[in-house]
């Protein structure tokens, strides 16, 4: 960036593209602050000079989006992808499975915002149009269903998201080329699941393969395994079985008093 604008000019496509990567290389370093200033310097810049539908403005909204995502700014994150969905529906189509990714973005900010129903409407959306461009075996396809399967559990609707949940973990194991961090949070998710239906016996055989998968990719101190742990630490706890609940509890940090 430092050699590019003083050539160029600071509103060249090469000197905002390498803004844009710099904001991309700082917010890798968790210089969170420095990379969203430059990510609204560029997206300006980009709007102004490219337009809004050019893919530099796309990249550059979305990973703008996602900064401010991560820091649970979901209704401004919504915003952006917004826009950016509206862009890649008229560039790629509406199920190019660029398009899909950002509508799940998308859904995924309204249903953390609270607004379940409407995030249902688009993540069926957006699963049906993975089938259709994918198949319904594909690793996207299986990750969308989860998220639908996810936002039934969170409304209530038990029923609908253990029988998804139960489909996209036959699917896998068909498949055998899911991730297995992935494949771990399918586990986690359907072990939620059950619990709140009471089915202990069943949701202590899902959450002890999250854990076990996870301690194994990411080994037994990871956030998410450790997460694994505290799913189980609440499952036991539930069932009334305070003995297991102390042996995955002993392996969760101890909170400051």
């Amino acid at each position: 960036m430092e050699t590019a604008q003083p050539v160029l000019g600071g509103d060249h496509r090469q000197t905002l593209a390498s803004t844009s990567n710099l904001a991309l290389c700082l917010s890798d370093q968790g210089n969170d602050a420095e990379a969203e200033s430059l990510w609204r310097a560029t997206l300006a810049g980009q709007i102004r000079v490219l337009g809004e539908d050019h893919p530099d403005t796309l990249v550059t909204r979305s990973n703008l989006a996602m900064s401010l995502f991560k820091k649970s700014q979901y209704a401004e994150a919504e915003s952006l992808w917004t826009v950016a969905w509206t862009s890649q529906k008229r560039i790629l189509g509406e199920d190019h499975p660029d398009t899909l990714r950002m509508l799940s973005n998308l859904a995924t900010a309204m249903r953390l915002q609270g607004r379940r129903d409407e995030a249902e409407v688009y993540f069926r959306r957006c699963l049906d149009g993975f089938r259709r461009t994918l198949g319904d075996h594909h690793p996207q396809t299986l990750a969308s269903q989860q998220n639908l399967a996810k936002n039934f559990q969170e409304q209530g609707k038990l029923e609908e998201a253990e029988a998804l949940f139960a489909k996209t973990l036959e699917t896998a194991a068909k498949v055998g080329s899911v991730d297995p961090v992935t494949l771990a949070a399918i586990h986690g998710n359907y072990g939620i699941c059950l619990l709140k239906m009471e089915r202990y016996a069943e949701a202590e055989t899902e959450d002890l393969a999250s854990y076990e998968g996870l301690a194994a990719v990411a080994g037994p101190q990871h956030a998410k395994t450790l997460e694994a742990a505290g799913r189980l630490v609440d499952l036991y706890e539930a069932w009334n079985k305070p003995d297991k609940a102390a042996e995955y509890r002993a392996l969760l940090p101890r909170k400051e008093e």
